[in-house]
């Protein structure tokens, strides 16, 4: 996605990279590697950083608008476990309450090992919910032959877990799992779309136009109505992937998007078919091929790595 003309998320992003910049290392003219500032070995490191990153959480950055007079909203988010910050978590978790009913949400996630939060949430999401993940086939680790070749078997071991918790809720008809399967293709789109009911006859009754209005005390009609058409009119981009490592090791940085401009939601939606296009359906036949079939060794990998991965 390409954003012009809009520099206060241009400022938004060259703090994030200068307070960041401001706890790493830099390479200096001998060749080696300097802190910045406190060195990561340091007790105060953690605090330190966090120190750094909490303006950018501040009200320092929040823009007034008045949203008759946009049609779109961008809600940058930031995800640093290692320093305590879940500011992303937090703000994907309510991404998926704010669906009734009559939502549709999909969720792209290569290198599926939901959190537990995560896990709790989608098992009980309002709607519909489309799960696409990689096949073994499409992971980039396939075919390895060292160690890392018994990773795809671990995500999938990860996959059949879910899909058996999916039917031990009795959610099966509104929880669905596909896998991206292409031949000689690998699989890394990230991504999570809220479709509304294109059933609805009040728009304004959709829930993401209801949080704007909530937010904005009334929306025009103009933004209520172009939102009835079954496109996405919410989209959550960025490096997160729902899993363990993002939330307690990576460094995440994702934008929430709300839309009712009708280009853009066709854009959305073609981006997204895209993906789905070369999807294969899973069910309990997917995970009894021998291939499938989780040794011991790869359980066991994923309990040691689980953080990791």
């Amino acid at each position: 996605m390409w954003i012009r003309k809009n520099p206060h998320i241009c400022n938004y992003y060259v703090s994030l990279v200068k307070a960041i910049s401001s706890f790493s290392f830099k390479l200096n003219s001998t060749g080696n590697l300097v802190p910045m500032g406190t060195h990561p070995d340091d007790p105060n490191f953690v605090e330190f950083s966090n120190r750094a990153i909490q303006p950018l959480l501040s009200e320092k950055f929040q823009v007034e608008f008045n949203l008759k007079d946009v049609d779109t909203v961008i809600v940058p988010t930031i995800g640093m476990g290692s320093l305590g910050i879940f500011q992303d978590e937090n703000v994907v978790s309510e991404f998926f309450n704010l669906g009734d009913e009559n939502s549709v949400y999909y969720v792209s996630s290569p290198y599926l090992n939901l959190t537990e939060n995560y896990t709790e949430i989608l098992l009980k999401i309002r709607g519909k919910l489309n799960i696409i993940t990689a096949s073994p086939e499409a992971n980039s680790f396939f075919p390895a032959k060292d160690i890392s070749g018994y990773i795809p078997v671990a995500y999938s071991s990860v996959e059949e877990a879910f899909f058996k918790k999916v039917q031990l809720e009795n959610r099966s008809r509104d929880i669905h799992m596909w896998e991206y399967n292409r031949h000689a293709w690998t699989f890394h789109a990230k991504g999570i779309w809220h479709v509304p009911s294109s059933n609805t006859s009040d728009p304004s009754k959709e829930p993401m136009s209801s949080h704007l209005n909530e937010m904005s005390n009334g929306m025009s009609n103009e933004m209520s109505n172009a939102m009835s058409n079954g496109m996405p009119d919410a989209i959550v981009i960025g490096s997160g992937n729902l899993g363990n490592r993002s939330k307690h090791r990576d460094l995440e940085a994702q934008m929430v998007l709300l839309t009712s401009n009708p280009n853009l939601r066709k854009r959305m939606k073609a981006e997204l078919d895209g993906i789905m296009k070369e999807k294969i359906s899973v069910d309990e036949k997917t995970f009894e091929t021998d291939y499938r079939k989780s040794n011991f060794f790869a359980r066991r990998i994923f309990r040691l790595l689980a953080d990791f991965l």
